[in-house]
């Protein structure tokens, strides 16, 4: 879980691209995405890093994935969630959100 007021540890990768886990190689925003984040106050740092090393992956509605990270602040948990299309190599955020309804959204057996 990381801290996404104090610091969320979200590595800059430098030098030549490289396939990630995911298969992700490429991520773009659309511009509503992009305007909703800033709205929200989310960077895309975060976005990128709750997409490349997800606390969990679940299926969203028309086919499309919710990665989630569970973040602190204040010392009470958060989950951003992010809704993106995956096509190849390339992901499409479409949303990105945080809600402290943790539970409503993880599935599975709840983890810390």
């Amino acid at each position: 879980m990381a801290d996404f007021w104090g610091g969320v540890g979200c590595a800059q990768r430098s030098g030549p691209r490289k396939e990630t886990d995911c298969g992700v190689q490429t991520i773009e925003f659309i511009p509503i995405a992009k305007r909703k984040c800033r709205k929200r106050g989310i960077d895309e740092g975060w976005v990128r890093e709750t997409i490349l090393n997800p606390d969990q992956k679940v299926k969203g509605y028309a086919g499309r994935m919710v990665a989630q990270k569970k973040y602190l602040r204040g010392g009470k948990e958060y989950l951003l969630r992010v809704v993106s299309e995956e096509h190849g190599e390339s992901c499409i955020v479409v949303s990105a959100y945080f809600t402290s309804k943790v539970e409503r959204y993880w599935q599975g057996k709840a983890s810390s």
